[in-house]
């Protein structure tokens, strides 16, 4: 969660400074990751399901697609942006023809396979609308709702903002274009709130268009063999030429791509560049190539000359701080010392392949290098024989799940020593949220007294209200908590296949996927809770000395901790008999008929700082 003290927030609705914050912790470089935009939305989600297709029976790809077209469904669901007329009702005819498979049945009898035709039909015309209208349409939902200046819609707003940011990263808008967008329109005004989101709203909805980029390489040996033909050299929508200068290294390239913004044209010819030198490498050998940040962008009548100032996202999940660094070389000097040579071999190779990860480089090299150091830390984790995805997910979806309502500590702590805020009263005693421990701060958002402090101290900041609000609601009823960890596995379940498929798509195809970066820090913060859960595991239990135990045992912490909150959690739901007392259990703990504990998760966050 980040909080902006920079914006002046005199003159502005609570809605609108919702709305502002908002966006600049959606498409920040620096945030948790729940609390990044998303990397699935319905555009995304429709091309997903349409190249899937593609695929026909090869790659498993018929289970595959049934896995998108659940998720697809999902987020149908919960964009209202596609209630509009102008998608034709097109999301629900989908919504009823996907939701007719059956898991049970075999996958060439699902609707999803024999209505093949009729899908990618519908498929491809909500693509051509998404693609042409829905920006338009986020924005005009986005305007209503802050309009409405009513706190009861800030979820809604929360989700038609994310949906609206998520889209244009898809249509290839990078983040920090985004994000650059937000702070440049609202933290500095000098115009009212309705003229500058105005502006914004231009820059966000240009129309496609044709832009000429010009880009400029540095490259010795590049820079001869240009000098070496006669005119300029012309492939793969690259032409080549050479710039006058006394060092003989400088060289021009011009690429005209289609995009929606003078950024995203950047991006889009840099991919193209990437390609052209990829061919080139046989000639050009170890010879280092450097493109500037400087580049000039012709497009909508309008010539300019920027700098790139596109960074990597940041993951800043890691549990491992200063005050645990002791805790962590402890552990792995037990893990050395009385471990099995295949257990020091074992967390030896993923934390090189994590190294590996943190090292600059091409991000295609970085993402690989994260997921074999979380599919080498897994492997083994089960007595049954499961695929590549399959024990990564049996290992990381507890520690993932764990983690949420952890980080979400750890954030509002974050916050409290951001904004400075001074100690709380609870009862007789004073609290300091900016140095309490997890569990002191985990007890103190369930009473009270410190949540009537928490709301006043974030007063001036209602996105962060908000989103702490709803923290504090689920923390006060263990049931709703264990909820909404289900919730966040689920959503990790669906990422790390998708990561999955896209590690594959690069080993085996060669390909570079687009939005590659949200992948790579979402791939990296689940090696990092991963691993971090093992040392925590292994801590709590200093007997254990192998990845493959703590795992297990993590597992079944987290079903102990998931079970107590939510005791549906493990129920079976596989006859009808089942099935309905599961159901009748789940309508009791919802209507607060039965009251649920905490207990076992207090226990686990009293050995976190």
């Amino acid at each position: 969660m980040r909080v902006d003290t920079r914006l002046e927030r005199q003159g502005l609705t609570n809605s609108q400074i919702f709305f502002i914050e908002c966006w600049l912790s959606l498409t920040s470089k620096s945030n948790i990751d729940s609390d990044r935009v998303t990397f699935n939305n319905s555009l995304n989600a429709v091309e997903e399901l349409l190249s899937l297709y593609k695929l026909g029976t090869k790659y498993r790809a018929p289970q595959k697609r049934l896995i998108i077209a659940e998720e697809l469904i999902s987020i149908f669901k919960s964009d209202t942006c596609l209630d509009n007329p102008t998608f034709k009702n097109i999301p629900n005819h989908l919504i009823e023809i996907l939701s007719a498979n059956i898991p049970s049945e075999s996958e060439k009898n699902q609707p999803i396979e024999k209505e093949k035709k009729l899908i990618v039909s519908l498929l491809n015309q909500l693509k051509t609308l998404i693609e042409k209208n829905y920006r338009d349409i986020a924005l005009y939902k986005i305007d209503e709702l802050i309009n409405n200046e009513n706190e009861a819609d800030f979820d809604k707003l929360y989700v038609a903002t994310n949906n609206l940011a998520s889209t244009l990263n898809s249509l290839g808008m990078p983040l920090t274009e985004c994000y650059l967008l937000g702070r440049n329109f609202f933290l500095s005004r000098n115009e009212s709130f309705i003229e500058q989101i105005a502006k914004f709203k231009a820059k966000l909805t240009l129309q496609e268009e044709d832009v000429r980029v010009s880009l400029k390489i540095i490259s010795n040996k590049l820079y001869t063999f240009l000098d070496s033909i006669e005119g300029e050299l012309n492939f793969n929508n690259c032409r080549f030429h050479l710039i006058d200068h006394q060092k003989r290294n400088s060289i021009a390239v011009n690429i005209t791509v289609c995009a929606i913004s003078h950024s995203a044209a950047h991006s889009k010819s840099l991919q193209v560049l990437h390609r052209s030198l990829d061919i080139m490498a046989v000639a050009i050998g170890q010879d280092k190539i450097i493109i500037q940040r400087s580049y000039d962008a012709d497009g909508w009548g309008i010539s300019k000359t920027i700098r790139d100032s596109t960074d990597n996202l940041i993951s800043i999940s890691d549990r491992i701080q200063s005050s645990d660094f002791l805790l962590y070389m402890k552990t792995m000097e037990r893990v050395y010392s009385e471990g099995s040579d295949e257990a020091i071999k074992k967390v030896s190779s993923a934390m090189r392949f994590m190294k590996k990860g943190l090292e600059p480089g091409a991000s295609e090299s970085r993402f690989t290098a994260f997921w074999s150091a979380l599919e080498s830390i897994t492997e083994g984790v089960s007595e049954e024989t499961l695929g590549h995805d399959e024990h990564v997910l049996f290992a990381t979806m507890p520690c993932i799940g764990l983690d949420y309502p952890i980080k979400q500590l750890f954030a509002l702590r974050g916050v409290a020593k951001e904004l400075e805020w001074g100690e709380l009263t609870l009862d007789n005693n004073r609290l300091d949220l900016k140095t309490a421990n997890l569990v002191d701060l985990y007890k103190a958002i369930k009473n009270e007294q410190i949540k009537v402090q928490i709301r006043a101290n974030l007063e001036k900041y209602p996105y962060a209200k908000h989103r702490f609000n709803k923290l504090m609601h689920f923390c006060n009823k263990p049931y709703l908590l264990g909820e909404k960890v289900q919730q966040h596995m689920k959503k990790v379940e669906l990422q790390i296949h998708r990561i999955y498929r896209t590690r594959n798509s690069i080993v085996h195809n060669a390909h570079t996927p687009e939005r590659l970066e949200l992948l790579l820090v979402n791939v990296e913060h689940y090696l990092r809770g991963t691993l971090n859960a093992m040392v925590y595991m292994m801590e709590n239990a200093q007997t254990i000395v192998t990845p493959e135990e703590a795992f297990s045992r993590y597992k079944y912490l987290t079903n102990k901790i998931i079970g107590e909150m939510d005791p549906t959690y493990l129920m079976r739901s596989t006859s009808t008999k089942e099935k309905k007392e599961k159901e009748n259990r789940e309508k009791a703990l919802r209507s607060g008929d039965e009251e649920t504990t905490d207990i076992e998760l207090v226990k686990w966050l009293e050995i976190h700082e």
